[in-house]
């Protein structure tokens, strides 16, 4: 269970990084994956992520 939380954690760094993309396809994208991975996890867990 705690590989599996590292590895979300890991998805949600990397697409927060990839929301910044200057292709807008490629940003849009990103940030509806990253709404749909943090609707289906801890708030307070994606919270940590979001701020280290």
């Amino acid at each position: 269970k705690d590989a599996m939380e590292n590895s979300v954690e890991v998805v949600i760094e990397k697409l927060l990084n990839v929301t910044k993309d200057i292709v807008p396809k490629v940003s849009n994208e990103a940030e509806h994956c990253l709404t749909i991975v943090l609707s289906q996890n801890d708030p307070f867990r994606c919270l940590s992520v979001c701020i280290s």
